[in-house]
């Protein structure tokens, strides 16, 4: 961070901790939150846990953390202040085709999940 250059975070676990820090260091952040159904991010994380030999640790309550900071980062995002860049979410259920939806949509994704905190 001291050296001003471009950083990628690609985290949904810490991404509010990591857009207030990168905030008040003065850069412009820039949030695109991916989303997926729980149900496919295990088997995606299963099956790449195979792959690499790597034991993937996800948890229902982690997928839950993480979509709804992701709905409240892009929702919250303020577009008068200079640290605001582009904020987007994109639905990643079809892994081939996926599409930018709006906070709204993402919201109603979320209820008819069932993710827990997500009120309707």
């Amino acid at each position: 961070m001291n050296d001003r250059q471009n950083v990628l975070i690609p985290t949904g676990q810490h991404a509010p901790q990591y857009v207030k820090m990168m905030t008040e260091a003065g850069y412009k952040v820039h949030i695109i939150g991916v989303y997926a159904d729980c149900e496919t991010i295990m088997k995606r994380g299963v099956i790449r846990g195979h792959e690499t030999g790597r034991e993937y640790l996800g948890t229902v309550e982690m997928w839950e953390k993480a979509s709804r900071d992701m709905l409240q980062l892009v929702r919250d995002v303020d577009p008068t202040l200079k640290t605001s860049g582009v904020a987007m979410l994109l639905d990643n259920r079809d892994f081939k085709k996926p599409q930018v939806v709006s906070v709204e949509q993402m919201h109603q994704i979320l209820v008819s999940s069932g993710c827990s905190g997500v009120e309707e």
